[in-house]
């Protein structure tokens, strides 16, 4: 005769275990389904570490024939000596490894303020890097400035190019549209490949512009 309480502790254990089948089931199954995707964050990880060492070293390798023979203690307060003696090359060279960090300690200020001494020596790399942390600052009017420099005074179409742009483009200076139109007007008659290549960019941007304008309800009316 079956004891009736061995048979229910029996049916039990057989509900516990096969309990933990299932669950294991589960969890093999989301294991499965989730692979491919873990797999991917590694990959990634992996990619984005290799990319940015890989940077890293290209970096270094750039400033080596700047810093080369300068013993590291010293290498902020040359650089410093021949920026502030008009060497806007170098002003832009240290102003990068304040960005960075790089044998200096890391500063926005000093990074900004060595840009600026880069442009004012018309170092062009110092004035487009000075133009962009100006643009994402929201400082157009700065960036403007930055532009009218690289134009007229450097005669570099792209600084011609941006204020067109801003004239055109930027709710901020509605007011100058025709001057924009100027601008790309001398863009046009410039037949260098830059400059053709602004001059079509922005003619396709004002058509487009002016049929979503001609579409709108407010000229409708």
């Amino acid at each position: 005769m079956v004891d009736e309480s061995d048979l229910n502790k029996k049916r039990q254990e057989l509900q516990h275990f096969l309990g933990k089948v299932k669950r294991s089931f589960w969890i093999t199954l989301i294991l499965l389904f989730s692979l491919p995707f873990l797999v991917s964050i590694f990959l990634r990880f992996i990619s984005t570490k290799s990319y940015s060492e890989k940077a890293e070293n290209q970096y270094q390798d750039t400033l080596k024939p700047y810093i080369k023979d300068i013993p590291e203690d010293q290498i902020e307060n040359v650089l410093a000596e021949k920026c502030n003696k008009g060497d806007g090359l170098i002003c832009g060279v240290l102003a990068e490894m304040y960005q960075r960090g790089a044998y200096v300690e890391q500063s926005h200020q000093k990074d900004l303020e060595y840009l600026k001494k880069g442009c004012d020596l018309n170092d062009l790399c110092s004035c487009r890097v000075l133009r962009t942390n100006f643009l994402i600052s929201n400082r157009e009017n700065d960036a403007l400035e930055i532009d009218k420099k690289l134009c007229h005074e450097l005669n570099q179409k792209d600084g011609c190019a941006n204020i067109a742009n801003l004239y055109l483009f930027n709710a901020k200076f509605s007011d100058k549209e025709k001057q924009g139109k100027e601008y790309l007007k001398a863009l046009c008659d410039d037949k260098s490949e830059q400059s053709q290549h602004y001059c079509a960019d922005f003619n396709k941007a004002l058509e487009h512009r002016e049929k979503h304008r001609a579409m709108s309800p407010a000229s409708s009316n």
